[in-house]
């Protein structure tokens, strides 16, 4: 919402300009010219040129000259072709166009924040891309880029995220059997892996912009997907024969961490919170200590009511046309911690609970 009034005062501020100068109209005749030349490095600038000329029917060229260089799309990186193909994504970016999915998805690889970035720019969240959101999951993105998919796929109401999102899901059951009331605290830690590598743009090129996923927002200007955590990104600009360090450091959270936030993206009924979502895959019960009969009467109750509020969950969100997950096959896993002091009796064995979802 700030972004958007931020981004209001800007037209507001700047209506006054919508008409090109002179030196706007002659920037965007140069960057047409130059955007038609067959060396990488004048492609490179009139795609720099492209930015500051305000000209809205740059747009097309500059998509035109992204599809006619789809062959560069696994070239390496610092390379003439690899900052030709930047210097695009960072016009595209920067003059917020709507580029179809069929020319900016080959770049996904080498270019997945500027995709994403282009994606979210996409008016009409074309159920297009939902293959290819859904293909970037399978391959365990990192932290922010696994926030960055779910909200594209959220936006679309994508039921092939919702059902593949379930599936994945492991549904747990910590029972917690003491013998006095005492209670301990679970915590969980994040853990960081990753490189660090360079950005290079040759002698002779434009500054070019480069985009990295955030999940803070910085100072300069930022563009943000949405919930449940907000993800910004961060351009960097490098002048023409500068090196940086580019940092590939990426979130390692837990498996059961990523999953609590996969379960937020899920659709759900209008009458339920976020929370009361994520209470279905995780739930913490304890047990005070008696006999081992009671103990395995407690347990089974207790994850007979979760498998018994995910299926009223699922019922719901089908009533609602949120997704139909018939057919899928859900078990709940008990994890038994046994935090008795007094007591030694041999704890009686808690079997997963599966539900198959008709």
């Amino acid at each position: 919402m700030i972004l958007r009034v931020l981004a209001g005062l800007c037209l507001v501020l700047y209506a006054g300009l919508a008409q090109s100068t002179p030196t706007q109209a002659g920037e965007a005749a140069r960057a047409r010219q130059l955007l038609e030349s067959r060396t990488w490095i004048d492609k490179a600038w009139g795609a720099h040129l492209a930015i500051g000329a305000h000209d809205p029917s740059l747009r097309e060229l500059l998509v035109d000259n992204l599809r006619r260089i789809q062959p560069l799309r696994e070239v390496a990186v610092n390379t003439a072709e690899y900052n030709c193909v930047q210097s695009l994504l960072d016009a595209l970016i920067q003059t917020d166009a709507e580029v179809p999915s069929a020319v900016i998805l080959p770049f996904e690889r080498g270019w997945r924040p500027e995709v994403l970035l282009l994606l979210s720019l996409q008016r009409d969240n074309s159920m297009a891309n939902e293959a290819a959101l859904l293909a970037m999951l399978d391959e365990k993105p990192d932290w922010l880029e696994l926030f960055a998919i779910g909200d594209l796929l959220a936006r679309m109401q994508s039921q092939r995220f919702f059902r593949q999102t379930l599936e994945k899901i492991e549904f747990k059951h910590r029972i917690t059997v003491r013998d006095s009331a005492d209670r301990s605290v679970h915590t969980g830690m994040s853990s960081l892996a990753g490189l660090v590598s360079t950005r290079s743009v040759p002698k002779g090129f434009p500054p070019i912009g480069f985009y990295d996923l955030q999940g803070e927002l910085y100072a300069f200007p930022a563009k943000a997907f949405s919930s449940p955590r907000p993800v910004y990104y961060r351009r960097i600009v490098v002048a023409g024969g500068m090196t940086i360090q580019w940092s590939t450091l990426k979130l390692k959270n837990p498996a059961d961490v990523r999953q609590a936030y996969s379960l937020k993206y899920l659709p759900r009924p209008r009458h339920l919170a976020t929370l009361e979502v994520q209470h279905l895959y995780f739930r913490d019960t304890t047990i005070l200590w008696k006999t081992a009969e009671d103990f395995s009467q407690d347990a089974e109750t207790a994850i007979d009511q979760q498998a018994n509020d995910i299926r009223a969950f699922l019922e719901d969100a089908h009533h609602e046309g949120l997704g139909d997950v018939s057919g899928i096959t859900l078990t709940i896993f008990p994890i038994v911690e046994d935090r008795r002091e007094i007591t030694h009796d041999r704890l009686p064995a808690v079997l997963p609970k599966v539900i198959v979802l008709n």
